[in-house]
Parts: structure tokens; C-alpha cells; sequence
């Protein structure tokens, strides 16, 4: 079943910093406010609560690296980890 009526109100900041000439840290955290504006069934009033699965923050860091090797071409890794901060 689908809510009627819901509001999402957000945002979300990135960043990168270069770490030596060859890696790169990026982060970002995002904040949301979800609420259920209009969500009645038979049998419940959901109306102005949480919108369930819907996350206040997210926080995301990883590092990316990359080696040069002598035949001109490149490897790259990357490791990502993010966190649902409720």
C-alpha cells in the first residue's frame, strides 16, 4: 500500500582532498527528514510519522588509488564505506 501524501526534506555535502599525487578521499553525509504527511489504510493512522527505510543521515567515506605503470597506462582500486546513522 502507497502513503497518500508524503514530504522529503534534504540535503548532502561531498567532498574530495587529494592525498599525494596519486590517491583521493572523498566523503559525503546526507541528512533527510521523511514524513508521512497523509497514510491512513482501514485499519491505522500513519499519518506524520517516518517514513520507514528512509535514513535521517548517511555518511560515506572512501579512498581511491591509482598506480602509474611504465607502459603508459594505469590501475585503479577503490574502497567505499558507508553507514546508516539513524
Amino acid at each position: 500500500m502507497n502513503a497518500q501524501k508524503a514530504s522529503f526534506t534534504g540535503g548532502e555535502i561531498e567532498t574530495t582532498f587529494a592525498i599525494g599525487e596519486n590517491g583521493q578521499l572523498d566523503t559525503a553525509l546526507t541528512l533527510l527528514d521523511a514524513v508521512h504527511d497523509q497514510f491512513v489504510t482501514p485499519t491505522f493512522n500513519f499519518s506524520g510519522r517516518d517514513v520507514q527505510r528512509a535514513p535521517d543521515h548517511t555518511l560515506l567515506v572512501g579512498y581511491r588509488h591509482q598506480w602509474n605503470l611504465s607502459g603508459g597506462g594505469s590501475l585503479h582500486r577503490a574502497l567505499r564505506r558507508g553507514s546508516l546513522l539513524l
